[in-house]
């Protein structure tokens, strides 16, 4: 399989770029800071980009790398959070999460469909949390953000499942991240689910045969949402 995965320099998107890329015929790896996405791609067989979602050439440059026959995944594991009472919040605040995390996630799914329907298949992941569902206080953008994206992802399947185009939301609880650098409040660490375990799951989503699909998974730590 062919597959992109966007926000791959650090978290999540860099455990899934590490347990993927033996499975991976050719693998493009897109994230806003290069210098710390070309040592991700040193050693590993891959392709680097300097790209944001939120632009949307960026997106589509990045899937037009992807090279060869096979299936095609599309991963997107960018996000950004900002916590804090909405009152106080700004418009930079609300702008910097609805770009990332749900205009992002819009333009990678924008860019890959027509790669997808030449091919005749491919499978959209789109890494959200557990803020898509469940409302929480100081949060108010960032909830918004994800719930848009988790309704995005059922919308497409709506539309392009019969077209043999998959796009599965991935629903996480608390993740041991850089996301919570400098966050005023962080739960145990130690109680949160690992980005190694995140992509453990991811890899077997993307390898998951065409002849089924999942839409939503749901993936919690041990103790909860913490």
């Amino acid at each position: 399989m062919r597959v992109l995965i966007a926000g791959a320099s650090s978290g999540v998107g860099l455990a899934i770029a590490k347990a993927i890329e033996s499975h991976s015929k050719h693998l493009v790896l897109m994230a806003r800071r290069l210098d710390r996405l070309e040592k991700v791609a040193d050693g590993l067989n891959a392709t680097s980009m300097a790209g944001d979602v939120s632009n949307y050439e960026n997106c589509s440059q990045a899937v037009d790398l992807l090279r060869g026959s096979g299936p095609l995944v599309v991963i997107n594991s960018a996000g950004v959070a900002d916590f804090g009472s909405f009152h106080e919040s700004s418009a930079e605040d609300w702008s910097r999460q609805i770009d990332t995390n749900l205009l992002g996630t819009l333009n990678l799914c924008r860019a890959a469909v027509p790669h997808m329907l030449e091919a005749g298949q491919g499978r959209i992941i789109n890494i959200l949390s557990i803020a898509a569902v469940t409302a929480f206080p100081g949060a108010a953008a960032y909830c918004a953000s994800k719930a848009g994206a988790l309704a995005l992802g059922r919308s497409l399947n709506a539309e392009y499942r019969t077209q043999g185009i998959h796009v599965v939301s991935v629903v996480l609880g608390s993740v041991d991240t850089p996301l919570w650098d400098g966050k005023a409040f962080v739960p145990e660490k130690s109680d949160m689910l690992t980005p190694e375990a995140v992509a453990e799951e991811v890899v077997h989503l993307a390898q998951m045969p065409f002849d089924r699909a999942i839409d939503e998974i749901t993936l919690m730590p041990p103790k909860g949402i913490l």
